[in-house]
């Protein structure tokens, strides 16, 4: 799931902005309770990991240092997966390249959840939701403009027709239950 940075909280956006040096538009979400430590895939990158915990309405750093694996760790042999977070805690993973944020939280953490209004779609809109995802605007097929008007009402989509965070947390929510992607290309 991806949530604006205006969703995150400010003691989070101000731990990744003092690693990256800039801000993110975007945080990715994972609510499955477990993550993984592991040195990342390329040397000029890095990974940093940090706790916090959620106190008097407030996320507060746990461990004064970070978890930190840099790709030039080539002897590293400390993967460690399915790590539980623990209940009112969240763990933060910051990528150098790609420059990304991943927040972990524990399975029953509700906080990061973006409000969803149950949509009920038309095939059409889900096609073109869906294409405006996976091509780039040269090469979609053209829908009416009725398709676009009314995804553009539901906030999915931009008025340039391309989608938005919420089309794409829409997608992320039919994969594999409403729509079968193989028969929409």
């Amino acid at each position: 799931m991806i949530i604006k940075s205006s969703e995150v909280p400010y003691e989070i956006r101000t731990y990744v902005k003092s690693k990256l040096q800039k801000d993110l538009r975007k945080f990715a979400i994972d609510q499955k309770g477990k993550f993984s430590i592991h040195a990342p895939w390329h040397d000029g990158c890095s990974n940093f990991y940090k706790v916090f915990a959620l106190k008097n309405d407030k996320f507060v750093e746990l461990n004064d240092k970070d978890l930190y694996y840099s790709g030039l760790d080539y002897n590293y042999k400390g993967e460690q997966n399915d790590i539980e977070v623990p209940a009112s805690c969240i763990v933060v993973k910051i990528s150098t390249y790609p420059e990304s944020c991943t927040i972990y939280t524990s399975s029953d953490a509700t906080q990061f959840l973006p409000q969803h209004n149950n949509f009920e779609l038309t095939e059409d809109e889900k096609k073109a939701l869906y294409y405006s995802r996976a091509l780039i605007a040269a090469f979609r097929p053209k829908f009416e403009d009725v398709v676009y008007e009314s995804l553009i009402s539901k906030k999915l989509m931009k008025k340039n027709r391309s989608i938005t965070i919420g089309g794409l947390n829409y997608l992320e929510t039919i994969k594999g239950h409403t729509v079968n992607y193989s028969t929409i290309c």
